[in-house]
């Protein structure tokens, strides 16, 4: 994801709030998976058979899945980061838009604050 885009003025909703989500659930799929290929090697290997005897593909795939349970949490945190990073800003635009309610309802919708006004005609 590109920060620039990730501002109010690009995404005024919850857009960038439910990518960094999916990215979450896409990370725990992968490390879920990951877990379930390597308990697969050890436990569905033949009687008799070492690891030193089964293929390379075999060999590939638990490689493939020591490095994915290596890597996802340090990606995971990160999206978490930027997960809190975006919930921050959320928070500030709603209160900022809560406090120009409140503003407008103390004024009323005629009022117009003092200091600059419009010279009688």
């Amino acid at each position: 994801m590109y920060m620039p885009l990730t501002g109010v003025q690009s995404h005024s909703g919850g857009s960038v709030d439910l990518a960094v989500f999916s990215l979450h659930l896409s990370g725990v799929s992968s490390l879920l998976g990951a877990i379930n290929i390597i308990t697969t090697i050890v436990n569905m290997r033949a009687p008799g058979q070492g690891l030193h005897k089964a293929p390379l593909f075999v060999w590939a795939m638990l490689s493939q899945s020591v490095i994915i349970i290596l890597c996802i949490p340090v990606l995971a945190g990160s999206t978490i980061v930027v997960l809190v990073i975006s919930l921050i800003l959320l928070v500030m635009c709603l209160n900022a838009t809560q406090q120009a309610d409140r503003t407008q309802s103390v004024l009323g919708p005629n009022d117009r604050p003092k200091g600059r006004e419009k010279p009688p005609r």
